[in-house]
């Protein structure tokens, strides 16, 4: 499944190019501001990776009834996309943090490293989740792109961002960025934490329902 997923993504060319240029122009266009360019890289990553998740959780549905039936749990299923998903995102995380770090230099440099690694470990689930639940590729990219936009745009200290997300990046970023206390950082990696169990609880549930259906077989009345 790893492998499968890490293939199909590289037959899609020009949409993985696409993706990985969109954090690099999010940077560049607030470049002037160093607090400002550096989130706006990271939901642009997050947005890029969220919706490539989706669209390998969309291409994946249509072989994963003949895996189903191969033997393989959705559970399994679901965490060899992941895996092969990993595979894409932690690379170009580390691209980008390599980026922010020579260019800015920034004191909490670890801070950088921490809110891309939170941003690649919530995206996928946030991506896959999305798929299982929406199963369309257009309405899942333009409820991602909202998503992200909310959460960069609306105050991070709100209650509204809370229930977002990609809070706890914003959170690590905060603390990277405006040199506030550490316990910023212990609340984004506890929303994170929670984020991810429950997106990927929600995706192996939703994905284990559908398997369960088919619609192929058709029960005749006599």
């Amino acid at each position: 499944m790893a492998r499968a997923t890490v293939v199909d993504l590289l037959r899609r060319r020009t949409v993985v190019v696409l993706m990985v240029l969109v954090p690099l122009a999010f940077y560049a266009a607030r470049h002037d501001l160093e607090g400002q360019s550096i989130r706006f890289l990271a939901m642009g990553l997050a947005w890029s990776l969220s919706t490539l998740a989706a669209f390998a959780g969309l291409a994946g549905q249509e072989i994963d009834p003949r895996l189903r039936l191969s033997g393989f749990g959705a559970g399994e299923l679901l965490a060899g996309r992941v895996l092969g998903l990993s595979s894409f995102a932690l690379p170009l995380a580390g691209l980008y943090a390599a980026v922010v770090l020579v260019d800015r230099r920034p004191e909490r440099w670890a801070g950088i490293l921490l809110a891309l690694g939170l941003t690649v470990a919530v995206a996928l689930p946030v991506g896959l989740v999305v798929a299982a639940l929406l199963r369309r590729p257009l309405e899942s990219a333009m409820l991602l792109l909202v998503v992200a936009g909310l959460q960069m745009l609306l105050d991070p200290a709100g209650d509204a961002p809370r229930a977002l997300p990609f809070w706890s990046v914003r959170e690590v970023l905060t603390w990277t960025v405006d040199g506030t206390d550490g316990g910023y950082v212990r609340r984004a990696l506890l929303h994170a934490a929670v984020a991810v169990v429950v997106l990927g609880g929600t995706t192996v549930l939703a994905r284990a329902r559908s398997l369960r259906r088919r619609p192929h077989l058709r029960h005749s009345v006599v």
